[in-house]
């Protein structure tokens, strides 16, 4: 990991050249370096960009393989800001990713990925000048370069009333592609306390302790039990909704 991260404090650190104060102008990204003809492209946060989570409740950061074929598990390093405060071990969040979809993130090895982070999990970081850095790395050393970006407005999980709405918060952050849109209005009927998305058709429920998911284009035509309340509840306070 020692060597990752040394590999993106020299790519960084270019960045941090033209950002040692708050940007005046957006600096020159650092160039993706493919191998093995793996070509890992930033998407999302792209440079300069400002993230916003008042809508979704968490910060994407997306990438592309542009058609190619990147081996995984990716390693993504997210750092605050000055260089000086993560170069030693310090001020930086590293996640390693294997292919597949599981909560929070997604990789396909031939298209790209993305993972999402509640504004919690950047909170840990510290920035001096309000910028941030990411880039991320594949299994055999194909690097993405790495772009600085900003962060907007944090928003918060839409109105948390209960329990029930704390889970539907951070279920709707981890698994968003079969929750559209985000934020949808809580709803109660036939001892079910429920939101339903209108976009994929899918409507994530809990009754008495257990919480259940109805999508019949995704998960077909049986109402599936997700299990108990207090294990989801546990994952969302986790991650602070």
């Amino acid at each position: 990991m020692r060597a990752w991260v040394l590999w993106l404090f020299v790519s960084m650190s270019q960045l941090f050249v033209a950002t040692l104060s708050v940007a005046q102008s957006c600096p020159t990204p650092v160039a993706p370096m493919p191998s093995g003809g793996c070509r890992l492209t930033l998407t999302t946060a792209t440079n300069c960009q400002t993230l916003d989570a008042s809508a979704s409740g968490y910060y994407e950061f997306a990438w592309t393989t542009s058609g190619t074929f990147c081996e995984s598990p990716m390693k993504i390093l997210i750092t605050g800001s000055p260089d000086s405060s993560w170069q030693f071990g310090n001020n930086y969040l590293l996640y390693t990713l294997s292919a597949g979809t599981q909560s929070g993130y997604s990789i396909d090895r031939s298209v790209g990925g993305y993972i999402h982070l509640a504004p919690s999990a950047l909170a840990q970081l510290t920035t001096d000048n309000g910028t941030y850095s990411w880039g991320l790395q594949s299994y055999y050393g194909a690097s993405s370069g790495s772009g600085v970006f900003t962060v907007g407005n944090a928003g918060s999980p839409p109105s948390v009333s209960s329990d029930s709405d704390r889970i539907f918060n951070w279920v709707e952050a981890q698994f968003a592609q079969y929750l559209k849109p985000a934020g949808a209005q809580s709803r109660s009927t036939g001892g079910y306390y429920f939101r339903y998305y209108t976009q994929t058709n899918v409507y994530l429920a809990t009754l008495g302790s257990n919480l259940y998911v109805y999508g019949p284009q995704l998960f077909g035509n049986s109402i599936l039990d997700l299990g108990a309340m207090s294990s989801w509840l546990t994952q969302a306070q986790a991650a602070g909704y």
